[in-house]
């Protein structure tokens, strides 16, 4: 059984690299560029079809209403992670099980 497992797509319109968390139940995207909403369209799909229940996400300050609007919630800024540009971390729940966990 796989535990955890790097994962990459490229397309004409974005690239995002993360993590598939199999043993977690979740996604981390670690790096993207190019069109969120596309990528948060490919990242619902693989949650979906894993059955993931959360998705984390190390988003970047010129992106954070695209994730706010959908559905994601900050949990968390970093100053300086990227390249001296504050990272934020998102957070999608895909049940209230989820959400509610003390993990």
């Amino acid at each position: 059984m796989k535990y955890y497992e790097s994962f990459s797509e490229q397309t004409k319109h974005y690239t995002v690299e993360g993590v598939l968390d199999y043993f977690n139940k979740r996604i981390r995207v670690d790096h993207y560029t190019g069109n969120v909403e596309s990528i948060i369209q490919t990242i619902d799909e693989l949650a979906k079809k894993h059955s993931f229940t959360k998705c984390i996400i190390k988003g970047k300050g010129e992106h954070v209403s695209t994730w706010l609007s959908f559905g994601f919630l900050l949990e968390a800024t970093i100053p300086h992670y990227f390249q001296g540009h504050d990272a934020n971390f998102f957070v999608k729940y895909h049940n209230d099980e989820r959400r509610n966990s003390i993990h």
